[in-house]
């Protein structure tokens, strides 16, 4: 034992050197520390507890790749004879081969400072602020054991998988061993070879599929754990035709390669794309495109993307509706892939290269449609900046893009926001603290190229020099990505909005000015309780107002129960001429849904503790393109608005790429105006058409019950127009009111009074 307890010394002061965060903190504090009694060589509490690894509770969690990563670097900081890899190292090594998927095990034993040994005085802190002992003959010392097992992928390719025992993710420091592993995939238990030999299994069909681990121990013991991996089943080859079918999902690689702004190299892009025919005659002859938008990790299937076209209380889709009319919906997905040995994760990536697959979809689907037809691209999101970009690339570059019509929904074209409070807490604390999911969601999403391009304020721009976490306190005005933001908007308002089609925009935030909420309001304030020992208490407030400063995110981290480790603050400053843009109005998300967006691990907050969960993330001035040094909280002025032929935005901020009744009917109006070649109407209607989207009744409002118009002539025109019924209809309570009787379709209700004529478009569902 005096010679364990010699080398664990030895070693600790030799690993000091390349410690950091939360873990170099700790050290610093237990660098007195004797450590008679410590038996297994690791001290729980030199880490962050994220993993929680002393909870009887463990071992019923879903070990899935991100639980094994943060235990296993809770282990190896925890260690004092590093006989773990570095988790960088380890994370490099992560993605298997195609179709093969590594399996890790960890089966360790650790230690950790009782409570009751806090309690009975057996350690203490000394007048320099260093942990010590006062009876190095009672251990204040804990033993207990833990065994892991998952798979290092959530998520593979293809129902054909095979599986092994990866040497590089195995550990044990046990004396009580794993001598055998079985697994059951789904149709009973299979051994699973220690010396890393494959089994092969494939899948009945795509999905989440549980898996069961048994542990046989030397000892007798039989362990049970659990996990999970995702299998996208791969597309069918075949073509399916006919009213209402749908194609096989198709690769669309990209012909024209784009080089990031921090790449070696150009590369193609990939997509997948994915055929919804109409339900009328099945003939591919109006394509209507919905381009994906920012989906880090490519979590949405195809299937998800067309699911967010549902609205309504009723739970309508806006995709139904148009294929109901003869119109075919594409749908253009960014997944994960590999080119030029390069790992891209389409959901994130550059929207340069991702436009460049939708310049290819556009290329095949102008080849195979039927007819002449203009497209129809909708873009939610960034799949508005990539449409704006890939049909304006193609109009400068000589090549036809057949668009008459690109839809921008809630698109950020001067940039999107998320809290900055928010952005420094999750980075400082993923970092610092060593949670591997908030690393995950920094790394993966809000560094990756696309968030970079798009985010107005990114915590990168304020970082100290030589710091992943500290903010240079004299950088607290919004700026973007360095090298990225500023790269981006410059070559986006160079090239401008596509030329040869018209171009209109969807917002879901406020028209008239009302904020999302008030500048600097405080959002959260909370303890972050991650186990026995080690707390956080982290406050995040909003951006401030109009030429104010104020503190967005404060943060102080305590070690064995008590004793402070962490003190961190950042503060932001507001432009002169505008309040902060988290109050901004615009389409908002929430603070709880952007933390918990990886999953296990990320969620840090009591609900409860959060008072203000939703943000401004594509404020109204970004989404109708108000370029310049404008108040960003004030009223749409139409005058403004010079780079849309039309927009739509409701009186109160909804939430981000929402499709309501209202602006259903506008996209709707504009998609079946683009079919018929424009309406005729008066400059100054007189009627005013409550819905377009039509069971039973047309209703109509009197603009001007001055005018005391006693009757008009209404007439019921199909799209071709073909008069189907004409009636003169009494004006009662300055509202005309026609029932209809007419299959589903678009159908134009032409309004006459003497020399007044006024005509409008509506939809039969």
């Amino acid at each position: 034992m005096r010679i364990l307890t010699s080398l664990l010394i030895l070693c600790s002061s030799l690993s000091l050197m390349s410690q950091s965060g939360f873990h170099q903190k700790a050290d610093h504090l237990l660098q007195h520390l004797d450590l008679t009694g410590l038996e297994t060589g690791i001290l729980y509490d030199r880490t962050y507890p994220v993993a929680d690894l002393r909870s009887e509770n463990y071992a019923a969690q879903d070990m899935n790749s991100t639980y094994f990563l943060q235990a296993y670097a809770e282990l190896s900081e925890s260690d004092y004879l590093n006989r773990f890899q570095s988790i960088s190292e380890l994370k490099e090594n992560k993605l298997s081969k195609d179709q093969q998927v590594g399996i890790g095990l960890l089966n360790v034993e650790l230690e950790y400072v009782s409570q009751q040994a806090m309690l009975d005085g057996l350690l203490f802190m000394d007048a320099e602020g260093f942990i010590r002992r006062n009876n190095v003959d009672i251990s204040p010392f804990v033993k207990t054991d833990v065994q892991i097992i998952a798979p290092m992928q959530k998520r593979i390719q293809g129902l054909e998988v095979e599986f092994a025992l990866d040497a590089s993710y195995i550990v044990q420091t046990r004396e009580i061993s794993v001598d055998q592993v079985q697994v059951d995939l789904g149709n009973g238990f299979v051994e699973l070879p220690m010396n890393g030999s494959t089994i092969k299994h494939r899948f009945a069909e795509g999905g989440v599929h549980q898996l069961v681990f048994k542990l046989y121990m030397s000892n007798g013991d039989v362990l049970e754990r659990q996990s999970s991996i995702r299998v996208d089943e791969p597309a069918p080859t075949e073509e399916m035709k006919g009213p209402g079918m749908v194609t096989g999902t198709k690769l669309v690689n990209a012909q024209i390669p784009f080089q990031g702004y921090d790449e070696s190299i150009a590369i193609n892009g990939q997509g997948q794309g994915k055929v919804y025919l109409d339900n009328i005659d099945g003939v591919f002859d109006k394509p209507i495109i919905v381009v994906d938008g920012f989906d880090p990790g490519d979590t949405r299937s195809i299937e998800d993307i067309y699911s967010l076209l549902d609205f309504g209380v009723t739970g309508e889709n806006l995709g139904d509706l148009v294929r109901d009319q003869g119109y075919d919906v594409v749908l253009l997905n960014f997944p994960n892939y590999v080119k030029n040995g390069v790992s891209i994760d389409g959901g994130a990536d550059y929207i340069q290269r991702n436009a460049m697959v939708l310049v290819e979809a556009l290329r095949r689907i102008n080849l195979r449609k039927v007819g002449n037809a203009e497209n129809i691209v909708i873009g939610p999101s960034m799949g508005g900046l990539i449409s704006r970009y890939a049909l304006r690339y193609m109009e400068m570059n000589g090549l036809i893009h057949e668009t008459g019509l690109d839809v921008s929904f809630e698109t950020p074209h001067l940039g999107a926001n998320i809290p900055i409070g928010a952005q420094y807490l999750i980075n400082y604390y993923g970092f610092e603290y060593g949670d591997q999911a908030l690393q995950d969601l920094v790394d993966q999403a809000l560094r990756s190229a696309a968030a970079k391009q798009m985010l107005l304020d990114h915590v990168d721009a304020h970082l100290a020099n030589g710091s992943q976490v500290e903010q240079n306190s004299s950088l607290k005005l919004p700026d973007g990505a360095p090298g990225f933001r500023d790269t981006f908007q410059a070559e986006l308002d160079a090239m401008g909005f596509p030329q040869n089609c018209r171009n209109i925009s969807l917002v879901n935030g406020s028209g008239i000015g009302n904020q999302v909420e008030s500048p600097g309001i405080l959002a959260v304030n909370t303890t972050i309780d991650v186990g026995f020992s080690v707390s956080a208490d982290a406050k995040l407030r909003y951006t401030p107002a109009m030429g104010n400063t104020n503190t967005v995110c404060d943060l102080t981290g305590y070690i064995l129960f008590f004793i402070p480790i962490f003190d961190f603050t950042a503060r932001s400053e507001a432009f002169a001429y505008t309040d902060g843009y988290d109050s901004a109005p615009g389409g908002t998300t929430d603070i709880l849904g952007t933390l918990e967006s990886f999953g296990e691990g990320s969620t840090l907050f009591d609900p409860n503790d959060v008072f203000v969960d939703a943000f401004s993330f594509v404020p109204v001035f970004s989404s109708l393109a108000l370029d310049g040094e404008i108040d960003q909280h004030a009223a749409i002025n139409p005058a403004s608005v010079t780079a849309f032929d039309a927009y739509y935005a409701p009186d109160g901020n909804e939430e981000h790429v929402t499709l309501t009744e209202a602006n259903v009917d506008f996209v709707l109006n504009e998609i079946y105006g683009l079919l018929a070649g424009g309406v005729h109407s008066d400059d100054n209607d007189l009627f005013s058409l409550r819905s377009s989207l039509v069971q039973q009744d047309l209703w109509f409002d009197l603009l001007n019950p001055e005018l005391n118009l006693e009757q008009v002539q209404v007439r019921i025109l199909n799209i071709t127009g073909q008069v189907l019924s004409e009636d003169a209809v009494n004006v009662s309570a300055s509202q005309v009111n026609l029932a209809v009787s007419l299959t589903p379709g678009v159908y134009l209700a032409e309004m006459s009074a003497g020399s007044y004529r006024q005509v409008e478009r509506f939809v039969v569902q």
